[in-house]
């Protein structure tokens, strides 16, 4: 009996680990197909099937790269400066940072007044609703119509 449960534990946690793994596979999969992706040449990148393995379906190649600036390649002209590139990429990288920050420290101190304080005028279900909803339906989403109503006009 004892050895029959312990079968059936580890044919479990085998199972789970397969459900896991196949689940990693299904997710990474868009970032490797981008990651190869950017080491083709524009016939590879376009064709189908698609070819996913480097080395053994298709050569990798630094055109992407080239044509983006970011490796200087002296046989091409009028290509974009890769400091400039660079200079832009790290402006990005700046804002994302600093305004993802700010939500952080501005959504922390609403969470913690809201499960700290009961406020009497409103529940704080209905505020946690109306802010739960806020990212069901975010306001962007109403720009459509508006523009559609607008054009009409």
């Amino acid at each position: 009996m004892l050895a029959s449960r312990r079968t059936q534990r580890r044919l479990e946690s085998a199972l789970i680990y397969i459900v896991l793994i196949a689940i990693t596979v299904v997710m990474v999969s868009p970032l490797n197909w981008t990651f190869v992706t950017a080491f083709k040449d524009p016939r590879d990148a376009f064709t189908y099937p698609p070819k996913y393995l480097p080395y053994i379906q298709f050569q990798p190649s630094l055109y992407a790269w080239k044509d983006v600036g970011l490796i200087k390649d002296p046989t091409q002209r009028g290509t974009h400066d890769p400091t400039s590139i660079l200079n832009t990429l790290r402006n990005s990288v700046i804002t994302a940072i600093g305004s993802t920050l700010v939500s952080v420290i501005l959504g922390s101190l609403a969470a913690y007044g809201l499960a700290r304080f009961e406020f009497k005028r409103w529940k704080n279900r209905d505020i946690a609703f109306f802010i739960l909803s806020q990212r069901m339906l975010p306001p962007i989403v109403l720009v459509i119509p508006y523009f559609i109503r607008l054009v009409d006009w």
